[in-house]
This record gives structure tokens, sequence and C-alpha cells, in this order.
């Protein structure tokens, strides 16, 4: 059903990692995470198996070994924290992201720039 007067807010483009803090969010991390990922190198394969399903004993350990310092999400190359002005020519694949709702579009751009 659609909402002809309803007025989403729009989720403006931020020029730095300072101003992204303050709007940050798990999802939007995660959507750069991958495509950082995929977008550093035309070599990269699957980012993860995010679909396996895991048992309690294989979660519990995923969570007991994992560290922050060392996850190449966060300290790894295509890490949103590293500076990769060219990362949009650095292969030659190229990644169309479908977003159902417009207002995204302003912060995925600017933080995918970053």
């Amino acid at each position: 059903m659609a909402f002809p007067y309803h007025s989403s807010p729009t989720y403006p483009a931020v020029p730095d990692l300072e101003e992204y803090d303050k709007v940050r969010s798990i999802k939007v991390d995660k959507l750069m995470t991958i495509l950082r990922w995929h977008l550093y190198s035309d070599d990269h394969g699957v980012y993860k198996d995010l679909d396996k399903e895991l048992s309690q004993e294989e979660q519990e350990s995923v969570e007991n070994e994992w560290d922050m310092d060392t996850d190449p999400d966060y300290v790894g190359p295509h890490a949103l924290e590293q500076d990769l002005p060219e990362l949009m020519t650095m292969g030659k694949r190229k990644i169309l992201v479908f977003t159902e709702f417009a207002m995204m579009a302003p912060l995925l751009k600017s933080v995918s720039l970053l």
C-alpha cells in the first residue's frame, strides 16, 4: 500500500568517517564491508559463507575466538577505516546494489567513497 503523503527522511551524505560515526549502522557497515571486499580485487572469491547455519558449539567457538584486532574486516586492506581513494577503479567488476528506499542513496554513495 502506498502512502503518497508520507515523507521519509533522507539520510544525508557524509564527508568523512567522523561524520559517519554519528549515524553509523550495522547494516550499512556490513554492506560497505562486502562491497569493499569485492571491489578491492577481482581475485576475491565469495566474501564469507554467510548462509551457513552454525551449531551451538560452532557459534560459541566463533564468539570465543573472535578478536577485533585481528579481524580482516576491521584491520584488513578492505576495512572501512582504510583510505582507498581508487577503490572504484581497482577492479574491472562492477556491483549493482538495489535499495528499496531511495532515501538511503546519498548516505550509501558517500560512505562507499570514503
